[in-house]
């Protein structure tokens, strides 16, 4: 994950003055896990509009960059902040998870050319503004979020259209879901053309001699001819867990059950290539199940 900061963030950032987010910023920026991008023509750009008692706070912004950050080529065309921010987001990274942050709404140059920006000064739990500040300023370290902290059904949905929002691609995703409940909305915004690997429990042992192919046909049913599934014993599949690029996912109740009238709920979401490949060391223990007569 990279992280691509505007350059009001920076304005702000290097500014004496106080602000409403003025915590946030700072504790974005002091994320030693964070990869900054940026390039020299947007350091110069944002030096050109910078008042000269900033100066001294903005070369230690840069010195840091300098030394942690992921300095781009410049565009050899860019002629304004706007065009070398358009150039900076469209050099891909190695997740495709780049978050785009700026202070306020950019204008409508940036804003038409980029997606999913985050806007600090739009800050409002559980909102998207909130979620990727939170992850910026965390990770590698997980966001929580309580069944309390959502007012309806509807911003639930919203988080999850959030979170698989967030990477610029999705080549697949792997879903570890011990009941094999599909009769919810929270896989509605998989990418259509991501592949998607289930792993739950063996329903066979525990269930009857044709549970299996049962949970298969309604994963097909809801995802179509891109699934595999996996089979485990019971007694070693345990939780909820969507896992695609360095995105980990995990709930500790029921998918079908994260709403706003059934209490003592939590979401945790964390950005780490590290605990996204622990997470998949546990598809040892699987087996993957060989559909018979299905439709």
């Amino acid at each position: 994950m990279e992280i691509l900061l505007f350059g009001d963030f920076i304005s702000h950032l290097a500014s004496q003055k106080s602000s409403d987010f003025k915590a946030d910023i700072n504790k974005i920026f002091s994320n030693e896990n964070s990869r900054f991008r940026y390039s020299k023509k947007f350091i110069s750009f944002v030096k050109a509009d910078l008042p000269e008692e900033n100066l001294d706070v903005f070369n230690s912004i840069v010195t840091k960059l300098g030394d942690t950050g992921v300095n781009v080529p410049s565009s050899h065309s860019s002629e304004s902040i706007e065009e070398e921010i358009i150039h900076l987001n469209s050099i891909e990274c190695g997740d495709n998870l780049l978050l785009k942050i700026s202070y306020d709404d950019p204008n409508s140059s940036i804003s038409s050319a980029i997606s999913g920006i985050a806007v600090v000064s739009k800050q409002k739990k559980p909102n998207y503004h909130w979620l990727v500040c939170q992850i910026a300023i965390l990770h590698p370290h997980k966001v929580s979020l309580n069944y309390w902290d959502f007012s309806d059904n509807t911003q639930i949905r919203q988080l999850f259209r959030d979170v698989f929002s967030l990477p610029k691609d999705i080549k697949e995703v792997t879903i570890f879901d011990r009941q094999c409940n599909l009769f919810h909305d929270k896989y509605d915004f998989l990418p259509n053309g991501a592949k998607v690997f289930y792993y739950t429990k063996d329903g066979y042992r525990y269930s009857c001699p044709t549970a299996n192919n049962d949970n298969y046909q309604t994963i097909k049913n809801k995802f179509g001819n891109r699934i595999k599934m996996f089979t485990a014993n019971n007694k070693f599949v345990h939780g909820r867990r969507l896992v695609f690029n360095s995105i980990v996912l995990i709930a500790d109740n029921d998918f079908q059950n994260l709403v706003v009238n059934e209490a003592d709920w939590v979401i945790d979401i964390q950005v780490s290539q590290t605990n996204a490949n622990k997470s998949m060391e546990r598809r040892s223990i699987y087996k993957e199940f060989i559909p018979r007569f299905i439709r």
